[in-house]
């Protein structure tokens, strides 16, 4: 899987390690983001120290199930024909900021913004540097965004439209199988959802539901 795509399941801005890159364990390139994630097969690479942490989340044995079912048991589902995609407005669609002159993106009291750039550079300083750049923490880095509250119905649950068009753009035109297991959440109303496992090519992947 090559980087660009590879980036769309993972956040370099996410606090927690096993979200912040790939991992690799026992011959599979692991990457997540905490709402989904992604693995596919990859070769001659060592185990990372995260590796077999991401490889022991209970969630995998659904893709092994999806795997072993007959092919009239596996959904083909359309995906919307037109996302709410727009550029971001933070970075102005590259996925990048950067550093203003006046600030240099330190640290000001929130009542002493830079009149420079209005405050938007006052977190940059904690932003993961790619390629010499700061990473949009608007966009994750993405330069696109999906404005919050588009959920996409497949079967008996929702799903965060922003999550699916990754795994569309990830996909590049090859058909997604779609296979749902019942999952029931931690909620007080205990609602009924269903984990979203998928598959395209080599890449194997899971999707959690959302609940409008």
């Amino acid at each position: 899987m090559n980087p660009p795509i590879l980036r769309l399941f993972f956040n370099p801005l996410d606090i927690r390690p096993l979200c912040q890159k790939p991992h690799v364990h026992d011959g599979y390139l692991y990457a997540t983001n905490g709402h989904m994630g992604i693995r596919a097969p990859v070769h001659d690479a060592e185990t990372s120290p995260d590796g077999q942490t991401i490889a022991k989340l209970k969630l995998w044995h659904g893709i092994e199930q999806m795997r072993n079912l007959p092919a009239d048991q596996i959904r083909f589902i359309a995906f919307p024909q037109d996302f709410h995609v727009i550029p971001c407005e933070t970075c102005g669609g590259n996925g990048i900021v950067r550093e203003c002159p006046t600030c240099r993106g330190l640290d000001l009291a929130m009542d002493d913004e830079c009149s420079a750039c209005d405050g938007w550079n006052k977190s940059t300083k904690q932003n993961p540097v790619i390629d010499g750049h700061l990473v949009c923490e608007a966009c994750e880095g993405l330069a696109w965004t999906i404005p919050e509250e588009h959920y996409f119905k497949v079967g008996e649950s929702f799903y965060d439209e922003r999550y699916l068009y990754r795994i569309h753009t990830a996909a590049q035109g090859q058909p997604v199988q779609f296979f749902q297991t019942e999952n029931f959440s931690t909620a007080s109303d205990f609602t009924r959802n269903y984990t979203l496992f998928f598959a395209f090519g080599d890449v194997e992947g899971i999707l959690q539901p959302v609940k409008p």
